[in-house]
């Protein structure tokens, strides 16, 4: 009987920009299978990884279409803790994967320098469009990217600092803070500010409920460089 999952893999399968490129079907089909706990999350890792690395070998570094699709997976189904939990474990294990190398050996990177797997180039890009408010429509999917993000924001300052965007993660966190706090330039008398404000706080919540040790840990000792906060914490209202 189909599910949830099946309705959201088809309508991807048939969509004519994720769904058109053997490679993108791939990554449809794998994370089907993840979600119906026909795979693990180290097989989804290797399956996903296989699927783009002849493309990043052959000098095509873009992972537009792969995130899109997972980020795809985070907001449509994101909202059952168990395939959130699965989606998480899967995008750690692809930050384990070993370094994606050419033909010559050459360690084959991003044009901003970003390393395959190591630092998931790309991801924290896609996770941002969805977990920013910015229509009302979007409020479950920016919830579920929420929740996303802090669990592996969480997961990463635990166990994996040296696999995974965990700078992107917390300039994600800082800018949803900040949406949701006010900054120094936030004018009240502003409708604008007080819907983006009012949006944002169940997102900045969820960030602060499950990963608030993360982020008390880089106010406390500095943001990392790239994570938005050592250059702006200073504007904000709530910094004491």
């Amino acid at each position: 009987m189909p599910t949830i999952t099946d309705a959201w893999a088809e309508k991807l399968l048939a969509d004519q920009h994720l769904g058109d490129a053997a490679h993108d079907r791939e990554v449809i089909e794998t994370l089907r299978a993840l979600l119906k706990r026909r795979i693990s999350p180290q097989q989804a890792a290797a399956s996903l990884a296989a699927a783009y690395d002849p493309l990043i070998r052959s000098g095509e570094t873009s992972t537009a279409n792969l995130w899109a699709i997972y980020c795809a997976a985070i907001a449509a189904l994101g909202h059952d803790q168990s395939n959130l939990d699965l989606l998480v474990q899967t995008l750690l294990c692809v930050g384990r994967l070993p370094d994606v190398v050419d033909d010559d050996g050459r360690l084959v990177v991003t044009e901003n320098g970003s390393v395959f797997w190591c630092e998931v180039p790309g991801f924290p890009f896609w996770l941002s469009q969805g977990s920013l408010p910015r229509q009302r429509t979007k409020s479950t999917a920016s919830l579920n990217a929420a929740a996303f993000g802090s669990q592996y924001l969480r997961a990463l300052d635990d166990r994996d600092r040296d696999h995974g965007p965990r700078t992107a993660m917390l300039a994600l966190a800082h800018a949803t803070l900040a949406d949701a706090l006010g900054r120094g330039d936030f004018d009240p008398a502003e409708s604008d500010a007080w819907e983006s404000a009012r949006a944002s706080l169940p997102l900045a919540a969820t960030w602060i409920l499950t990963a608030g040790r993360s982020i008390y840990r880089a106010a406390r000792d500095g943001w990392p460089d790239g994570s938005g906060g050592r250059d702006n914490v200073d504007q904000l209202p709530w910094k004491h």
